[in-house]
């Protein structure tokens, strides 16, 4: 069991604080100001699904990944009004395989971070410039250790 896999029922708790609809904002205005049409979004390392449901919402494709099936546990029990529900996937970052391409990727919350072994970044990257269209985007956030 990860240490993500004990962490899912009180996650949400935890992350109180986090302003996902602000993130959400942000990232919507960066889809709308992309010269490529982003319909589909990769949500990666998804955690518990706040900011899957939250752009799924908003008209958004959503395929929502993560490492642990506790956390997508909790992300399934979830819900908003979403013409299309999100499509959840039990896979770690390095070994992303999806059924296609998506017009963005987001990994939010430092969940980069976590891939502590720099040849499982450099492979989480190869990952995704597989399966994000041409034109497509990246959004992601680190923490630098001075920020720690």
């Amino acid at each position: 069991m990860s240490s993500y896999d004990a962490l899912a029922a009180s996650y949400d708790a935890l992350t109180v604080d986090v302003e996902y609809r602000r993130r959400a904002d942000y990232l919507t205005r960066q889809f709308h100001r992309s010269a490529f049409p982003v319909e589909t979004v990769l949500d990666l390392a998804c955690g518990t699904g706040s900011m899957t449901w939250l752009l799924a919402g908003r008209g958004y494709e959503l395929i929502a990944v993560d490492g642990s099936q506790e956390m997508l546990a909790a992300a399934r029990e979830k819900s908003a009004p979403a013409e299309v529900p999100p499509l959840f996937l039990h896979q770690s970052m390095p070994r992303l395989d999806l059924y296609g391409t998506v017009d963005a990727a987001i990994c939010c919350l430092d969940s980069l971070n976590y891939l502590t072994n720099p040849r499982d970044v450099q492979r989480t990257f190869q990952r995704l410039h597989l399966f994000i269209s041409p034109g497509g985007l990246l959004a992601f956030d680190v923490r630098l250790p001075e920020r720690l």
